[in-house]
């Protein structure tokens, strides 16, 4: 990155670490304004009661070339070597909570533990109709797993949505099904 294309970052207020995101190609600059948005308007939401949401429609961003955005830090390549034949599929959200080890559930209320700020953002995106990325689901142990987006599965769940969209490997598509019945194409 030269001096001039440096300079043009800094003006749009971008920090070095925001800067370093874009050189790696972990983030686009239109992804690190929207994120920026979406973030200061996150605050409103934190610790909200659930009776007390705002309405919001569950919007799942399904774009490939998103999907490395479910867990976070990872750039495009490290998610492609680590799910080379990842695809979307849907499931109930109470099936994958039961195929989860007991260690791994997370029963509690969404502002109960940490990083509540990931909760109130995945609202603020959802209430400014901004699609997310879908969780990865993968085999674990006796059952399955969420590997990343954690936050997007409870805060959909907690919507009572019937399905929610996950990315699976298609090579542990049916020792997945076999804890997680209603696992499907997301078609």
């Amino acid at each position: 990155m030269d001096d001039k294309e440096l300079q043009r970052l800094l003006t749009m207020g971008m920090i070095p670490s925001e800067i370093k995101q874009v050189q790696k190609g972990h983030r686009t600059e239109d992804d690190i304004l929207v994120d920026r948005q979406v973030r200061n308007d996150s605050y409103q939401w934190i610790g909200v009661a659930l009776q007390d949401w705002p309405p919001f429609e569950v919007r799942w961003n399904i774009d490939k070339a998103s999907h490395h955005r479910s867990l976070d830090g990872k750039s495009r390549d490290a998610f492609a070597a680590e799910y080379p034949d990842v695809i979307v599929m849907k499931a109930c959200p109470y099936e994958i909570v039961a195929a989860l080890p007991e260690s791994k559930r997370r029963t509690k209320e969404p502002w109960e533990g940490d990083f509540q700020n990931k909760t109130a953002k995945v609202i603020a995106a959802w209430v400014k109709e901004i699609a997310i990325t879908p969780p990865v689901l993968v085999l674990f142990k006796d059952g399955v797993m969420l590997a990343g987006g954690w936050h997007r599965f409870h805060v959909a769940m907690k919507r009572s949505v019937p399905t929610v969209k996950v990315l699976v490997r298609k090579s542990e598509i049916s020792n997945i099904r076999l804890a997680v019945p209603s696992l499907a194409p997301a078609g």
